[in-house]
Formats: C-alpha cells, sequence, structure tokens
C-alpha cells in the first residue's frame, strides 16, 4: 500500500500542521487526513468528524492537541472530504477498521486515543470495541449510539424523532433523499447547522461555503445518506460485540454540549458499552461542540487523559 508523500508540512509556531494528506488502507480505498503535532509525541489522537461536515471540523482540535503535547490525527471517514466513496462499507465496524489501518498500519501507531463527534462517535465508539487493543480511550459525544437503549429511545419517541432525529428515516428512504437534495446541497446541510447550534455564528460563511462545496461534489450526498442507511447493522454489530467480548475495559469520556439533548443520555449510553465511564458536560455549546467551544473541549479531554495516565 502505497503512501502519498506529495504534499508538503507546514510550520505554526512551534508545532507542524500537515496539508491534507491521503494513503490506502485497502483495496481501492484512500483515506485523507491531516496531522498537527510531533510525531514522536507520547500520546497519538485521532479525531473522527460527523455529518454534515468533514475532518475540517475538527480544525481547532487538531491544533489544540498538538499545543497540549499530543500526535493529533484529524482524518476524514470512508465517503466524506477527500477520502474515497464506495458503493459499500458504510457500516460502523468497516468504517473503523479503515480508521485503524490508518493509524496501526500507516501511521505505526499500535495504540492511540479517539475521539469521535456525531456519526464520528458512531465511527469512533465501534472502532474501540472491535480494536480493544489498539485504543487506550474513547472519548464520545453529541449522537445516539446505536447497539444502546438511547439509540432505542431516539428512533421511537417522539420527542426525539419530530425535533432531532426525523432525517434517520428520511436519509434511509432508496434514492429519494438523493433526488431532493440535488441542487440543494447547501440549503439542506446548513439546515442541520442552524437548527442544531446554540452559537449561530460558530460557522462563518467561508465555513459554510466549504462545507455546502464538500458537499456539492459528485457522489458526496449518497455517500452520506449510506452512513445513514447502515444503522441497522450498526445497532446489530454493536449488540453482537458486546454479547460477545462484554461491555470494554477502555476508559471513556461521554461528554457533549451542555444545551444538546443528546448529552441527557450520554453517560447511560457509555455506561452499556464500557466499565470505565467519565461524563463532563461542554458549557456553551449545543451540538456542534468541536466548533462552538473548542477551548473547553479540549481542556476537558486533556485533564480526563492526565487522569487516566495518558498525558501528553
Amino acid at each position: 500500500m502505497s503512501h502519498d508523500t506529495s504534499s508538503q508540512a507546514k510550520a505554526c509556531g512551534d508545532l507542524l500542521l500537515s496539508e491534507t494528506r491521503k494513503c490506502n488502507v485497502g483495496a481501492n480505498l484512500s483515506i485523507a487526513y491531516s496531522t498537527a503535532g510531533s510525531p514522536q509525541a507520547r500520546q497519538a489522537i485521532l479525531l473522527v468528524h460527523g455529518y454534515p461536515q468533514t475532518s475540517y471540523s475538527m480544525r481547532y482540535l487538531l491544533s489544540g492537541f498538538a499545543q497540549a503535547g499530543y500526535y493529533a490525527v484529524a482524518a476524514d471517514y470512508r465517503g466524506a472530504g477527500g477520502s474515497s466513496m464506495t458503493a459499500s462499507g458504510y457500516d460502523k465496524m468497516t468504517m473503523g477498521d479503515d480508521l485503524n489501518s490508518l493509524m496501526v498500519d500507516r501511521l505505526a501507531r499500535k495504540e492511540y486515543i479517539v475521539l469521535g463527534h456525531d456519526i464520528g462517535s458512531m465511527v469512533a465508539t465501534a472502532l474501540t470495541l472491535k480494536h480493544r487493543s489498539n485504543v487506550k480511550a474513547l472519548v464520545m459525544m453529541e449522537c445516539p449510539q446505536p447497539g444502546t437503549n438511547a439509540y432505542q429511545l431516539s428512533i421511537k419517541d417522539p420527542e426525539f424523532t419530530f425535533q432531532y432525529t426525523f432525517h434517520f428515516f428520511f436519509h434511509n428512504s432508496k434514492d429519494l433523499p438523493e433526488l431532493l437534495t440535488a441542487g440543494k446541497e447547501g440549503l439542506y446541510i446548513q439546515h442541520f447547522y442552524d437548527r442544531l447550534a446554540h452559537k449561530p455564528y460558530f460557522l462563518t460563511s467561508s465555513d459554510r461555503e466549504y462545507y455546502t462545496h464538500a458537499f456539492a461534489r459528485a457522489g458526496r450526498m449518497q455517500a452520506g445518506f449510506e452512513v445513514y442507511r447502515a444503522f441497522q447493522k450498526d445497532d446489530q454489530d454493536i449488540k453482537e460485540n458486546i454479547a460477545s467480548l462484554g461491555k470494554a475495559d477502555v476508559p471513556f469520556l461521554a461528554t457533549g454540549g451542555e444545551h444538546s439533548v443528546f448529552t441527557q443520555h450520554i453517560q447511560s449510553m457509555a455506561e452499556e458499552l464500557s466499565n470505565d465511564v467519565t461524563y463532563k458536560s461542554i458549557s456553551d455549546s449545543r451540538h456542534w461542540v468541536p466548533e462552538e467551544n473548542p477551548k473547553e473541549l479540549i481542556t476537558t479531554v486533556v485533564d480526563f487523559l492526565k487522569s487516566k495516565s495518558l498525558g501528553a
């Protein structure tokens, strides 16, 4: 498998921030990623974005964790940003395999920390449960995790379905989401940002243009919908993993925006999956925590990691 070394790294203060790179992690599959900090740092942390976003959403965390002494890696998951689109493989166990291969096989990090937001939290959780010997700690936030009671609540309770998770069902419709959003990608994805934000101004016009361009490219909306179409398999896979292996002993930090409905259930959800759960919400934020209040999120995560002897 080849590594694309054509991009150049640039200095930013005393940090090393890479331009976006790509590497192959399987047949006909490449993953785009950026890094910050020293590759020789004691600890590495993988940052996994949500929907409708790309690794660009982790820009503040990437530099922030590097400043805290970590080697930070922000990746576009399968189908998003600069990573390959595929016809299948959008179940979260497979998407987690992609990113574990990036960290272990390509970046030579046999053990690492993983942080996921929104859909990225589902990917990070599946990765953690399947690759328990590789993941030192998990930070999960802002998603109803398939395979848990909270997920069942999110797809059955009208409090969730009418206001927060109606798109779970819409995205599962065959072809219809693609037809209705064609040419209107920006309008569609921006309603997510507005509907779930605590700070209406958390994205600049340039940020919104960046995301619109990312999803207006051919096939990118469909790839995003396929992530949701795998939820039933995800639910089954997580339940089978826990039934077979039991709850993980990997430390979990369950977090999220203090104004987010998902944060109300994140602790109990994590306790269904791990024997070692810490909970703390992030103030002055709702769903888009990595962009609404990255400073407090970084501090909270670093404090948690230090408490687990995973300081930089």
